[in-house]
Formats: C-alpha cells, sequence, structure tokens
C-alpha cells in the first residue's frame, strides 16, 4: 500500500509506504515512457524533488518483488 502527495505538485513529492517492502523502487516515466528518475525506497515517507520537471503528467511505478503500482502525476 502507498500513496503519492500532494498531486498535483509543484516542487516536491512524498511517496509513503505503509508496509515493509523490501528492494522497492520509484520510477519516474514521462508520457512517452522515458524514463526520468529512478530512486529506492523505504518504508514511512520518501520525498523526492521535482521542481527541476517540466510541467506536465508523468507516471510514478513503484516496482517490488510482489510486482508494480502506477499513479499519474501531474507537476505545475
Amino acid at each position: 500500500q502507498w500513496t503519492v502527495y500532494p498531486n498535483p505538485a509543484k516542487s516536491i513529492i512524498n511517496l509513503k509506504l505503509d508496509k515493509v517492502i523490501v528492494n522497492a523502487s520509484a520510477v519516474i516515466t514521462d508520457l512517452y515512457g522515458k524514463k526520468i528518475k529512478t530512486l529506492p525506497l523505504s518504508i514511512g515517507t520518501n520525498t523526492i524533488d521535482v521542481s527541476n520537471f517540466a510541467k506536465g503528467i508523468y507516471f510514478v511505478s513503484i516496482i517490488t518483488n510482489e510486482g508494480k503500482k502506477t499513479e499519474k502525476l501531474i507537476v505545475q
């Protein structure tokens, strides 16, 4: 279980993981599937700086050994 906030975002986003997940990582891609940022995640709140992203729509994917889940992110 995880959440992304605030959405839409201006400068930072928070990824909150509610349970311990081994080897979790976040991948942010643009509308064309190009990887913009990849980072490891830990339980609790992980802060990601998106202030240098161009305004638009992105996708945040959380990848774990249990699978992958993706959410839309709007950067203003």
